[in-house]
């Protein structure tokens, strides 16, 4: 009877010591997460400053182009 008792004693702190460690590896993995999205977010704003950089200047690019093909017209 005590054996039973002792058995399943071990098995519940098994039970409790496993839960403390996936409460561990969720909040490791929490953490991970978290880093992972700010580092997204810094990669987005990244991007849009690149793409509006790249439009700004295709737009001044095509602008010098229609300058120079109306002052070829008029001269």
């Amino acid at each position: 009877m005590s054996e039973k008792l002792s058995s399943a004693f071990a098995v519940h702190m098994k039970s409790i010591e496993d839960d403390k460690n996936r409460t561990k590896d969720d909040e490791r993995h929490q953490e991970k997460l978290a880093i992972e999205k700010d580092q997204l977010k810094e990669l987005i704003r990244t991007n849009k400053h690149i793409n509006l950089k790249f439009y700004l200047s295709l737009f001044f690019a095509f602008a010098s182009l229609i300058v120079a093909i109306i002052s070829i017209l008029i001269n």
